[in-house]
């Protein structure tokens, strides 16, 4: 029996061992199918990334390529706006040149024309002024040669005493 005994502890014991490498086995096919399945899981996910992926830069660049055009066609628009921009102040600043060369020739004829305007009023002035002093100076001539002189003159004696008297002061004085 104990021959029975040992075998059958034996028998246990392999059986125990084969059941352990059985379930082994099953574990290690099911490990092996679980990870081919994440192989395979993740190869799809890599694929589905990569074309994700490639389908966002095929629209970037072709964002980036919408905007490139747009902002070439802005540059163009804003070089257009701005040479006419240009233009248009080119174009008001010659007219504002010529309106103030316009302005000034006509300040400089308003400028002549008062002052020589101030020139005649100056010489019609300076005529009253003459002709005020030269009456006062044949006044006080009258009044001197009626001291001086006796009351028997002549009209055209005393007339041409004045008259000379008169020529000598202008020639006398410094020309007003």
């Amino acid at each position: 029996m104990r021959e029975l005994f040992f075998f059958a502890v034996g028998a246990s014991i392999v059986g125990t061992v084969f059941f352990v490498s059985l379930v082994e086995l099953i574990y290690t096919i099911r490990r092996r199918k679980v990870h081919e399945d994440l192989e395979a899981r993740l190869k799809e996910i890599k694929s589905s990334y990569t074309e994700s992926i490639t389908k966002i830069v095929t629209e970037d660049r072709a964002k980036l390529e919408v905007a490139e055009k747009t902002a070439a066609e802005a540059g163009s628009t804003i070089q257009h706006e701005k040479e006419a921009i240009t233009q248009e102040y080119e174009g008001r600043i010659e007219e504002l040149q010529a309106n103030s060369e316009k302005a000034l020739a006509h300040a400089k004829a308003k400028a002549k024309k008062l002052q020589e305007q101030a020139e005649l009023e100056a010489e019609e002035y300076l005529n009253a002024r003459k002709k005020e002093v030269e009456q006062e100076l044949m006044d006080l001539v009258i009044a001197v040669t009626k001291k001086v002189l006796p009351s028997g003159i002549s009209y055209e004696a005393h007339k041409e005493l004045v008259l000379k008297a008169l020529n000598d002061v202008k020639a006398e004085a410094p020309s007003v």
